[in-house]
């Protein structure tokens, strides 16, 4: 059975919404898949927000943009992790 993706839009912007399907119907390797995905996901949301435009001309960190993407969500920290490891390992 194919998991179900739904596409959510929030304030944070249009992120996939993997856990609406259940675990149990998910293979491991699937899994591993997704998460692997949403760290590369949040991996540019962050070096979105390190250098975000602040003016035409001037980029910069921005917390806002960081704290609505990735601060409050410590699971997209943890895939970012898990997305290094998996890469670290392959070579």
């Amino acid at each position: 059975m194919d998991p179900i993706v739904f596409i959510v839009r929030s304030e944070s912007g249009l992120s996939f919404d993997f856990e609406s399907a259940s675990k149990q119907d998910m293979c491991f390797e699937e899994r591993v898949f997704y998460r692997i995905i949403s760290g590369i996901q949040a991996c540019v949301s962050a070096h979105i927000a390190a250098n975000y435009p602040i003016s035409e001309t001037q980029e910069g960190p921005s917390l806002d943009f960081y704290e609505r993407t990735l601060g409050k969500f410590p699971d997209r920290q943890e895939n970012v992790y898990f997305a290094y490891v998996v890469l670290l390992r392959h070579f």
